[in-house]
């Protein structure tokens, strides 16, 4: 008897390289598509969450100026944070809350700093015509109606607004209600 020999062949085993560059270039196409929209996404949460903060404190302001009976200012902090920024227009230091009883303007011994908002971090910038917002006892900001605006390094193709009217009240500003250029 004749023994017959069957040969095995042998398992491949591993990747070849061939395989290996296309997954490199389907990896690299999919990488190349996803970064830059996650970059954008990032900035503008980034220019949201500044643009919530503000809503946040001004409403925290007018509120408490209705319920204390008392004028409450919002205004841009000096660099200390201890005080208002005057005549500036660039919200740079933050800015903070305080009840304004003696009606002076600034913060006077005695008088509460209600809330301390901190610089605007990674390259955000807070614009603004005016340099406070003064609540009356009844929640009004006459004569303080307002559009901030809010910049990034983008400059104004993405910039966002907040409108402030003389009642107190904060909203979402149009893109035409945006006049003020970001730098």
């Amino acid at each position: 008897m004749e023994t017959i020999k069957v040969s095995l062949l042998k398992k491949q085993r591993g990747i070849t390289l061939i395989e290996v560059m296309i997954t490199f270039v389907i990896t690299s196409i999919l990488i190349s598509i996803t970064v830059p929209s996650l970059i954008t996404m990032t900035l503008n949460s980034r220019l949201s969450a500044l643009h919530n903060s503000l809503i946040s404190d001004l409403a925290l302001a007018r509120n408490t100026s209705v319920t204390s009976g008392n004028f409450v200012i919002l205004c841009a902090s000096n660099s200390s944070q201890t005080n208002c920024r005057t005549n500036s227009s660039t919200w740079t230091f933050g800015w903070l809350i305080f009840t304004d009883v003696n009606d002076n303007g600034s913060v006077s011994a005695g008088e509460p700093i209600l809330q301390v908002s901190n610089r605007p971090e990674h390259n955000l910038k807070l614009i603004s015509n005016i340099a406070k917002v003064k609540f009356s006892p009844e929640g009004s900001a006459i004569g303080y109606a307002n559009v901030f605006t809010f910049c990034d390094d983008r400059g104004d193709s993405a910039k966002k607004g907040l409108k402030l009217s003389n009642s107190g009240s904060a909203q979402i500003a149009d893109t035409d209600e945006i006049t003020r250029a970001c730098p």
